[in-house]
Protein backbone atom coordinates (compact mmCIF):
# COMPACT_ATOMS: atom_id res chain seq x y z
CA UNK A 1 0.00 0.00 0.00
CA UNK A 2 1.27 3.46 -0.92
CA UNK A 3 2.21 5.67 2.02
CA UNK A 4 1.61 9.41 1.61
CA UNK A 5 3.62 11.75 3.81
CA UNK A 6 2.98 15.51 3.89
CA UNK A 7 5.76 17.65 5.38
CA UNK A 8 4.02 20.76 6.68
CA UNK A 9 4.65 23.65 9.03
CA UNK A 10 3.06 27.09 9.09
CA UNK A 11 6.44 28.80 9.39
CA UNK A 12 9.06 29.12 6.69
CA UNK A 13 12.73 28.25 7.07
CA UNK A 14 12.17 25.32 9.43
CA UNK A 15 13.46 22.57 7.12
CA UNK A 16 10.33 21.30 5.33
CA UNK A 17 11.95 21.12 1.90
CA UNK A 18 15.21 19.72 3.26
CA UNK A 19 13.26 17.02 5.08
CA UNK A 20 11.16 16.21 2.00
CA UNK A 21 14.13 15.95 -0.34
CA UNK A 22 16.28 13.94 2.07
CA UNK A 23 13.41 11.59 2.88
CA UNK A 24 12.67 11.00 -0.81
CA UNK A 25 16.33 10.43 -1.60
CA UNK A 26 16.85 8.02 1.32
CA UNK A 27 13.82 5.95 0.33
CA UNK A 28 15.00 5.82 -3.27
CA UNK A 29 18.42 4.57 -2.16
CA UNK A 30 16.78 1.54 -0.54
CA UNK A 31 14.98 0.80 -3.83
CA UNK A 32 11.60 2.32 -2.99
CA UNK A 33 9.69 4.05 -5.77
CA UNK A 34 9.04 7.63 -4.72
CA UNK A 35 6.96 10.52 -6.01
CA UNK A 36 7.81 13.94 -4.57
CA UNK A 37 5.16 16.63 -4.99
CA UNK A 38 6.41 20.21 -4.78
CA UNK A 39 3.49 22.32 -3.51
CA UNK A 40 5.62 25.39 -2.84
CA UNK A 41 5.60 28.22 -5.44
CA UNK A 42 9.31 28.71 -4.80
CA UNK A 43 9.95 25.26 -6.29
CA UNK A 44 12.90 24.46 -4.05
CA UNK A 45 12.03 20.76 -3.72
CA UNK A 46 12.05 20.51 -7.50
CA UNK A 47 15.54 21.98 -7.56
CA UNK A 48 16.57 19.91 -4.54
CA UNK A 49 16.08 16.59 -6.32
CA UNK A 50 18.11 17.80 -9.30
CA UNK A 51 15.52 19.12 -11.76
CA UNK A 52 15.55 22.51 -13.47
CA UNK A 53 12.41 24.30 -12.27
CA UNK A 54 12.89 26.97 -14.94
CA UNK A 55 12.66 24.42 -17.74
CA UNK A 56 9.53 22.39 -17.01
CA UNK A 57 7.09 21.64 -19.85
CA UNK A 58 4.20 21.21 -17.39
CA UNK A 59 3.86 22.22 -13.75
CA UNK A 60 1.73 20.85 -10.93
CA UNK A 61 -0.41 23.99 -11.13
CA UNK A 62 -1.43 23.10 -14.70
CA UNK A 63 -2.62 19.68 -13.54
CA UNK A 64 -4.51 20.99 -10.50
CA UNK A 65 -6.46 23.41 -12.69
CA UNK A 66 -7.25 20.75 -15.27
CA UNK A 67 -5.12 22.35 -18.00
CA UNK A 68 -2.87 19.30 -18.38
CA UNK A 69 -2.83 15.58 -17.62
CA UNK A 70 -0.72 14.36 -14.73
CA UNK A 71 1.26 12.09 -17.06
CA UNK A 72 2.59 15.14 -18.87
CA UNK A 73 3.77 16.70 -15.62
CA UNK A 74 5.59 13.69 -14.14
CA UNK A 75 9.34 14.23 -14.33
CA UNK A 76 11.86 11.43 -13.87
CA UNK A 77 14.86 12.32 -11.73
CA UNK A 78 17.87 10.82 -13.57
CA UNK A 79 19.58 7.80 -12.02
CA UNK A 80 17.06 7.49 -9.15
CA UNK A 81 13.76 5.87 -8.30
CA UNK A 82 12.23 9.34 -7.87
CA UNK A 83 9.64 11.08 -10.01
CA UNK A 84 8.47 14.63 -9.33
CA UNK A 85 5.56 16.97 -9.88
CA UNK A 86 7.24 20.36 -10.14
CA UNK A 87 6.24 23.46 -8.19
CA UNK A 88 6.39 27.00 -9.54
CA UNK A 89 5.07 30.56 -9.12
CA UNK A 90 1.74 29.75 -10.77
CA UNK A 91 0.83 27.57 -7.77
CA UNK A 92 -0.05 30.78 -5.97
CA UNK A 93 -2.46 31.78 -8.71
CA UNK A 94 -3.83 28.23 -8.88
CA UNK A 95 -4.67 28.25 -5.17
CA UNK A 96 -6.99 31.21 -5.53
CA UNK A 97 -8.53 29.95 -8.74
CA UNK A 98 -9.31 26.68 -6.96
CA UNK A 99 -11.23 28.58 -4.28
CA UNK A 100 -14.04 28.90 -6.80
CA UNK A 101 -14.23 25.13 -7.27
CA UNK A 102 -16.82 23.16 -5.31
CA UNK A 103 -14.43 20.22 -4.87
CA UNK A 104 -11.29 22.26 -4.25
CA UNK A 105 -10.30 20.15 -1.23
CA UNK A 106 -10.09 17.10 -3.49
CA UNK A 107 -8.04 18.56 -6.37
CA UNK A 108 -4.79 16.90 -5.35
CA UNK A 109 -6.61 13.71 -4.28
CA UNK A 110 -8.16 13.46 -7.74
CA UNK A 111 -4.80 14.05 -9.45
CA UNK A 112 -3.21 11.22 -7.50
CA UNK A 113 -6.10 8.76 -7.83
CA UNK A 114 -4.88 7.19 -11.04
CA UNK A 115 -1.15 7.08 -10.29
CA UNK A 116 -0.57 6.65 -6.57
CA UNK A 117 -0.38 2.84 -6.72
CA UNK A 118 2.76 3.09 -8.85
CA UNK A 119 4.75 4.32 -5.87
CA UNK A 120 5.77 3.01 -2.50
CA UNK A 121 5.89 6.53 -1.05
CA UNK A 122 4.50 9.91 -2.02
CA UNK A 123 6.21 12.84 -0.29
CA UNK A 124 4.41 16.21 -0.35
CA UNK A 125 6.52 19.32 0.32
CA UNK A 126 3.98 21.88 1.58
CA UNK A 127 4.32 25.67 1.35
CA UNK A 128 5.10 27.74 4.47
CA UNK A 129 1.51 28.82 5.06
CA UNK A 130 -1.33 26.35 5.26
CA UNK A 131 -3.89 28.82 3.97
CA UNK A 132 -2.51 31.93 2.27
CA UNK A 133 0.33 32.43 -0.19
CA UNK A 134 1.63 35.87 -0.95
CA UNK A 135 4.84 37.51 -2.05
CA UNK A 136 4.98 40.36 0.46
CA UNK A 137 2.32 41.82 2.74
CA UNK A 138 4.48 43.48 5.39
CA UNK A 139 7.56 45.67 5.36
CA UNK A 140 9.30 46.73 8.57
CA UNK A 141 11.23 49.90 7.84
CA UNK A 142 12.21 53.30 9.22
CA UNK A 143 11.62 56.76 7.79
CA UNK A 144 13.32 59.83 9.20
CA UNK A 145 14.04 57.90 12.38
CA UNK A 146 10.46 56.66 12.81
CA UNK A 147 10.04 52.86 12.75
CA UNK A 148 7.19 52.19 10.32
CA UNK A 149 5.14 49.18 9.31
CA UNK A 150 3.88 49.19 5.73
CA UNK A 151 1.07 46.66 5.28
CA UNK A 152 -1.17 45.46 2.48
CA UNK A 153 -3.82 42.75 2.46
CA UNK A 154 -4.88 41.96 -1.13
CA UNK A 155 -8.04 40.05 -0.15
CA UNK A 156 -9.39 43.23 1.47
CA UNK A 157 -7.46 45.71 -0.68
CA UNK A 158 -6.35 47.19 2.63
CA UNK A 159 -3.21 49.30 2.59
CA UNK A 160 -2.24 50.94 5.90
CA UNK A 161 1.00 52.36 7.35
CA UNK A 162 1.55 52.13 11.11
CA UNK A 163 4.08 53.30 13.69
CA UNK A 164 5.83 50.18 15.05
CA UNK A 165 6.19 51.72 18.49
CA UNK A 166 3.66 50.97 21.21
CA UNK A 167 3.54 52.28 24.77
CA UNK A 168 3.52 49.50 27.35
CA UNK A 169 3.62 50.33 31.07
CA UNK A 170 4.60 53.89 30.18
CA UNK A 171 7.55 52.84 28.03
CA UNK A 172 7.90 52.80 24.24
CA UNK A 173 8.53 49.37 22.75
CA UNK A 174 9.55 48.95 19.12
CA UNK A 175 8.06 45.86 17.49
CA UNK A 176 8.90 43.90 14.37
CA UNK A 177 6.08 42.27 12.47
CA UNK A 178 5.56 39.31 10.18
CA UNK A 179 2.63 37.53 8.53
CA UNK A 180 1.05 35.02 10.89
CA UNK A 181 -0.46 32.93 8.10
CA UNK A 182 -3.96 33.45 9.51
CA UNK A 183 -6.97 35.44 8.34
CA UNK A 184 -9.92 36.94 10.18
CA UNK A 185 -12.88 38.18 8.15
CA UNK A 186 -10.66 37.77 5.08
CA UNK A 187 -8.13 40.23 6.51
CA UNK A 188 -4.51 39.41 7.30
CA UNK A 189 -3.57 38.75 10.90
CA UNK A 190 -0.06 39.97 11.73
CA UNK A 191 2.25 38.76 14.48
CA UNK A 192 4.92 40.68 16.35
CA UNK A 193 8.20 38.79 16.71
CA UNK A 194 8.86 39.95 20.24
CA UNK A 195 5.82 38.41 21.99
CA UNK A 196 3.97 36.62 19.14
CA UNK A 197 0.91 38.75 19.87
CA UNK A 198 -1.58 38.64 16.97
CA UNK A 199 -2.65 41.94 15.38
CA UNK A 200 -5.48 42.70 12.96
CA UNK A 201 -3.97 44.40 9.91
CA UNK A 202 -7.00 46.47 8.92
CA UNK A 203 -7.60 47.76 12.45
CA UNK A 204 -4.04 47.87 13.81
CA UNK A 205 -5.37 46.24 16.99
CA UNK A 206 -3.76 43.48 19.05
CA UNK A 207 -6.42 40.78 19.30
CA UNK A 208 -4.65 37.83 20.98
CA UNK A 209 -1.60 37.79 23.24
CA UNK A 210 0.35 39.97 25.64
CA UNK A 211 -0.67 43.25 24.02
CA UNK A 212 -4.38 42.49 23.50
CA UNK A 213 -6.35 45.74 23.24
CA UNK A 214 -3.33 47.82 22.19
CA UNK A 215 -3.59 49.83 18.98
CA UNK A 216 -0.88 50.81 16.51
CA UNK A 217 -0.88 54.47 15.49
CA UNK A 218 -1.80 55.09 11.85
CA UNK A 219 0.80 57.17 10.00
CA UNK A 220 -0.72 59.49 7.37
CA UNK A 221 0.25 58.15 3.94
CA UNK A 222 -0.81 58.24 0.31
CA UNK A 223 -1.32 55.39 -2.14
CA UNK A 224 -0.16 56.73 -5.49
CA UNK A 225 1.32 55.27 -8.65
CA UNK A 226 5.08 54.97 -9.08
CA UNK A 227 4.86 57.62 -11.80
CA UNK A 228 3.05 60.05 -9.49
CA UNK A 229 5.50 59.32 -6.68
CA UNK A 230 8.65 60.11 -8.65
CA UNK A 231 7.06 63.09 -10.38
CA UNK A 232 6.52 64.64 -6.94
CA UNK A 233 9.52 63.13 -5.13
CA UNK A 234 12.30 62.67 -7.74
CA UNK A 235 14.81 61.85 -4.99
CA UNK A 236 12.44 59.46 -3.21
CA UNK A 237 13.35 55.87 -2.39
CA UNK A 238 11.65 52.71 -3.56
CA UNK A 239 12.24 49.08 -2.64
CA UNK A 240 14.61 47.64 -5.25
CA UNK A 241 13.10 44.43 -6.68
CA UNK A 242 16.51 43.41 -7.99
CA UNK A 243 17.68 42.93 -4.41
CA UNK A 244 14.93 40.44 -3.61
CA UNK A 245 15.46 36.69 -3.89
CA UNK A 246 15.15 35.21 -7.36
CA UNK A 247 11.84 33.48 -6.65
CA UNK A 248 10.21 36.75 -5.58
CA UNK A 249 11.57 38.58 -8.62
CA UNK A 250 9.90 36.03 -10.87
CA UNK A 251 6.41 36.88 -9.59
CA UNK A 252 6.71 40.65 -9.15
CA UNK A 253 4.13 42.34 -11.35
CA UNK A 254 1.89 39.26 -11.29
CA UNK A 255 -1.61 39.30 -9.82
CA UNK A 256 -2.59 36.18 -7.85
CA UNK A 257 -6.28 37.15 -7.75
CA UNK A 258 -7.26 37.54 -11.41
CA UNK A 259 -10.61 39.30 -11.74
CA UNK A 260 -11.05 39.52 -7.97
CA UNK A 261 -12.17 43.16 -8.00
CA UNK A 262 -14.87 42.90 -10.65
CA UNK A 263 -17.86 45.03 -9.73
CA UNK A 264 -20.09 41.97 -9.27
CA UNK A 265 -17.51 39.84 -7.45
CA UNK A 266 -17.79 38.62 -3.88
CA UNK A 267 -15.12 37.82 -1.30
CA UNK A 268 -14.00 34.21 -1.15
CA UNK A 269 -16.54 32.38 1.01
CA UNK A 270 -13.71 30.32 2.44
CA UNK A 271 -12.56 33.45 4.27
CA UNK A 272 -15.69 35.60 4.59
CA UNK A 273 -19.28 34.42 5.06
CA UNK A 274 -21.39 35.65 2.15
CA UNK A 275 -24.29 36.29 4.53
CA UNK A 276 -22.15 38.84 6.38
CA UNK A 277 -21.56 41.06 3.33
CA UNK A 278 -23.13 44.47 4.03
CA UNK A 279 -25.82 45.19 1.42
CA UNK A 280 -25.43 48.98 1.54
CA UNK A 281 -22.55 48.93 -0.94
CA UNK A 282 -21.29 46.45 -3.54
CA UNK A 283 -18.83 44.10 -1.83
CA UNK A 284 -15.92 45.17 -4.04
CA UNK A 285 -16.64 48.89 -4.01
CA UNK A 286 -13.43 50.63 -3.02
CA UNK A 287 -13.86 52.99 -0.10
CA UNK A 288 -11.71 55.59 1.62
CA UNK A 289 -12.11 55.84 5.38
CA UNK A 290 -11.50 58.56 7.94
CA UNK A 291 -11.76 58.41 11.72
CA UNK A 292 -12.64 61.19 14.15
CA UNK A 293 -12.91 60.54 17.90
CA UNK A 294 -13.67 56.86 17.45
CA UNK A 295 -16.28 57.43 14.74
CA UNK A 296 -15.81 56.38 11.12
CA UNK A 297 -16.96 57.60 7.75
CA UNK A 298 -16.28 56.05 4.36
CA UNK A 299 -16.37 57.52 0.87
CA UNK A 300 -17.13 55.23 -2.11
CA UNK A 301 -14.47 55.61 -4.79
CA UNK A 302 -17.13 55.57 -7.51
CA UNK A 303 -18.68 58.75 -6.09
CA UNK A 304 -15.30 60.45 -5.65
CA UNK A 305 -14.29 59.52 -9.21
CA UNK A 306 -17.47 61.16 -10.49
CA UNK A 307 -17.10 64.33 -8.43
CA UNK A 308 -13.26 64.53 -8.63
CA UNK A 309 -13.27 66.65 -5.45
CA UNK A 310 -15.32 66.19 -2.27
CA UNK A 311 -15.47 68.75 0.54
CA UNK A 312 -16.96 67.39 3.74
CA UNK A 313 -17.13 67.83 7.49
CA UNK A 314 -17.32 64.88 9.89
CA UNK A 315 -17.60 65.21 13.65
CA UNK A 316 -16.34 68.78 13.45
CA UNK A 317 -13.31 67.97 11.23
CA UNK A 318 -13.19 69.36 7.70
CA UNK A 319 -11.64 67.26 4.94
CA UNK A 320 -11.15 67.42 1.20
CA UNK A 321 -10.75 64.38 -1.02
CA UNK A 322 -8.96 64.49 -4.37
CA UNK A 323 -9.27 62.02 -7.25
CA UNK A 324 -7.04 61.57 -10.27
CA UNK A 325 -7.23 59.02 -13.06
CA UNK A 326 -4.37 56.71 -14.00
CA UNK A 327 -3.37 54.27 -11.27
CA UNK A 328 -4.18 50.67 -12.24
CA UNK A 329 -5.71 47.89 -10.17
CA UNK A 330 -3.41 45.15 -8.90
CA UNK A 331 -6.37 42.76 -8.61
CA UNK A 332 -7.63 42.72 -12.20
CA UNK A 333 -5.44 41.19 -14.94
CA UNK A 334 -2.78 38.53 -14.34
CA UNK A 335 -0.11 40.93 -15.56
CA UNK A 336 -0.70 44.02 -13.43
CA UNK A 337 0.52 46.40 -16.12
CA UNK A 338 -2.44 45.26 -18.26
CA UNK A 339 -5.05 45.91 -15.55
CA UNK A 340 -7.87 48.43 -15.64
CA UNK A 341 -7.33 51.95 -14.32
CA UNK A 342 -8.99 52.74 -11.00
CA UNK A 343 -7.34 56.07 -10.21
CA UNK A 344 -5.79 57.62 -7.12
CA UNK A 345 -7.61 59.04 -4.10
CA UNK A 346 -6.09 61.21 -1.37
CA UNK A 347 -7.45 62.99 1.72
CA UNK A 348 -6.28 66.29 3.22
CA UNK A 349 -7.26 69.05 5.59
CA UNK A 350 -8.42 72.05 3.50
CA UNK A 351 -7.18 74.44 6.19
CA UNK A 352 -3.79 75.97 5.50
CA UNK A 353 -2.27 78.69 7.69
CA UNK A 354 -5.69 79.20 9.35
CA UNK A 355 -7.38 79.75 6.00
CA UNK A 356 -9.91 77.29 4.64
CA UNK A 357 -9.40 76.59 0.94
CA UNK A 358 -12.08 75.47 -1.51
CA UNK A 359 -10.99 73.32 -4.44
CA UNK A 360 -12.25 72.44 -7.90
CA UNK A 361 -10.70 70.15 -10.50
CA UNK A 362 -9.43 71.93 -13.61
CA UNK A 363 -7.51 69.90 -16.14
CA UNK A 364 -4.99 67.76 -14.34
CA UNK A 365 -4.80 69.97 -11.24
CA UNK A 366 -6.84 70.97 -8.21
CA UNK A 367 -7.29 74.74 -8.04
CA UNK A 368 -8.18 76.64 -4.87
CA UNK A 369 -10.75 79.40 -5.29
CA UNK A 370 -9.06 81.69 -2.78
CA UNK A 371 -5.71 82.20 -4.56
CA UNK A 372 -6.03 80.34 -7.86
CA UNK A 373 -3.03 78.19 -6.97
CA UNK A 374 -2.70 74.76 -8.59
CA UNK A 375 -2.26 71.60 -6.48
CA UNK A 376 -1.35 68.04 -7.41
CA UNK A 377 -2.74 64.72 -6.15
CA UNK A 378 -0.17 64.63 -3.32
CA UNK A 379 -1.49 67.91 -1.84
CA UNK A 380 1.42 70.10 -2.90
CA UNK A 381 0.90 73.43 -4.66
CA UNK A 382 2.87 73.41 -7.90
CA UNK A 383 1.93 76.81 -9.27
CA UNK A 384 0.58 80.12 -8.01
CA UNK A 385 0.72 82.22 -4.86
CA UNK A 386 0.89 79.15 -2.60
CA UNK A 387 3.46 77.27 -4.68
CA UNK A 388 5.48 74.86 -2.53
CA UNK A 389 2.90 74.65 0.25
CA UNK A 390 1.74 71.23 1.44
CA UNK A 391 -1.76 70.37 2.64
CA UNK A 392 -1.83 68.31 5.81
CA UNK A 393 -2.57 64.65 5.03
CA UNK A 394 -5.54 63.30 6.97
CA UNK A 395 -5.00 59.75 8.26
CA UNK A 396 -6.96 57.47 5.96
CA UNK A 397 -6.76 54.14 4.19
CA UNK A 398 -8.32 52.31 1.27
CA UNK A 399 -10.35 49.08 1.44
CA UNK A 400 -13.06 47.02 -0.16
CA UNK A 401 -16.46 47.89 1.29
CA UNK A 402 -17.18 44.34 2.49
CA UNK A 403 -13.98 44.29 4.53
CA UNK A 404 -14.32 47.70 6.12
CA UNK A 405 -17.99 47.28 6.99
CA UNK A 406 -17.26 43.80 8.30
CA UNK A 407 -15.17 45.37 11.05
CA UNK A 408 -16.93 48.74 11.35
CA UNK A 409 -20.62 48.21 10.47
CA UNK A 410 -21.67 51.45 12.16
CA UNK A 411 -19.61 53.60 9.79
CA UNK A 412 -21.35 56.51 8.14
CA UNK A 413 -21.38 56.24 4.36
CA UNK A 414 -21.02 59.39 2.25
CA UNK A 415 -23.94 59.82 -0.10
CA UNK A 416 -26.46 57.85 1.94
Amino acid sequence: MTKIIAVANQKGGVGKTTTSVNLATSLAVIKRKVLIIDMDPQGNATTGVGLDKHNMPVFLSDVLLGDAQVEAALQKVPNTNIEALAGGPDLTIAEFQMMKMDDREYCLHNVLAGIKNRYDYIIIDCPPSLNMLTVHEISNDALDGVPILVTYCPLCNAGVVYDRRVKIDGKDKELNFKVSGMLRKSDMVMMDEETETLWQQLMGEAIVGDYTGTFLRVIPSLIVSVEEFFERYPDGWIIDPQKADKESQEVYGTNYYVGYDKSDSKPYERFFDAEDVDSRLPAMERVIDIQVDGKYKIYPLSILADKQVIHDEFNGVKVVLFYQQGTVSILDAKEIRNSKAIGTSTVFSPILDRQELSFTKKGGYFVDEQTGSKWDITGISVEGKLMGKQLSIEPHSNHFAFAWLGFFPDSEIYGE
